[in-house]
């Protein structure tokens, strides 16, 4: 045996096994940030959707014609409803705000994905024209 240079089988197999685990780490970050971009891009969404829907209500002129309502369908992230890729419900609620001449307003925007059920909650006091 002597003299005989190179490796043997059970040295290549711990090698290779080795190798295995580090690329299967590696596969399972990217499946990681795969997934977290997608959650992040679709609360991006939301909070835009939300965001939108609270400066149509801040931006009316009398507080007072401000009613609790909601999209009557699913919306995409253009607002549009009834296509496909709608998967946001969104939804707002009117109350009384600290004064006679303003109110509450609290837009939710909810969809499910394939890690759950997830919301996007707006609060604002407005006292109407943008205010």
């Amino acid at each position: 045996m002597k003299g005989r240079e190179g490796f043997t089988l059970l040295e290549v197999l711990i090698a290779v096994t080795i190798f295995a685990i580090g690329i299967l780490a590696v596969a399972s970050m990217q499946l990681t940030s795969i997934q977290g971009n997608a959650f992040g891009n679709e609360m991006t969404t939301a909070t835009f959707l939300a965001q939108a829907q609270l400066e149509r209500m801040k931006s009316v002129a009398d507080v007072s014609t401000l009613a609790t309502g909601g999209e009557a369908s699913p919306i995409d992230e253009n607002e549009n409803s009834g296509v496909g890729g709608a998967i946001y419900n969104r939804s707002w609620t009117v109350a009384a705000g600290p004064s006679a001449d303003s109110r509450q307003v609290s837009v939710a925007v909810n969809w499910r994905s394939g890690m759950g059920n997830h919301q996007v909650i707006l609060r604002t006091i407005t006292r109407g024209n943008g205010e």
